[in-house]
């Protein structure tokens, strides 16, 4: 008798750990799944605004940093990281808005303007458009005056 409970909480205890690595090493199920191997033919991404007015996001005028940027979503952190240098609190506003609906191999097109007033006051406009879809995921504003 003793030696049958072993044996079931030995088999409980295996099925348990195999559940358990099912689950650590399932992918997440993202609205805007992993789609870097597949061939797009996508233009770059100043052709996709210049092309495309009914955006919803518009660069600021006189912006002092623009970005325009065609990569995968978990680049855009890098390139918030080289542009924005010197600017912690931009850096820090942008990755606090991580997206947990996209993929980071997801491919996008990345709009981020910014103009700085001389009192290090900033405007700030972002886009991140899904190039495979076209929609728009996020367009934002921040006035920081």
């Amino acid at each position: 008798m003793q030696s049958k409970l072993v044996v079931i909480i030995l088999l409980c205890s295996v099925l348990v750990s195999i559940n358990a690595a099912q689950v650590i090493c399932a992918s997440p199920d993202y609205f805007y799944p992993d789609n870097c191997d597949k061939e797009l033919n996508a233009s770059s991404a100043s052709d996709y605004y210049s092309s495309h007015p009914a955006l919803e996001y518009k660069e600021l005028d006189h912006a002092d940093i623009t970005i325009r940027e065609k990569t995968l979503y978990r680049d855009t952190f890098n390139i918030v990281d080289q542009e924005l240098k010197g600017h912690k609190h931009l850096l820090w506003e942008y990755k606090k808005n991580k997206l947990e609906n996209v993929s980071p191999k997801r491919q996008v097109y990345f709009y981020y303007s910014v103009t700085i007033n001389k009192k290090n006051k900033y405007h700030t406009r972002k886009a991140i458009v899904d190039i495979e879809t076209g929609n728009e995921i996020v367009v934002g504003e921040s006035i920081d005056y």
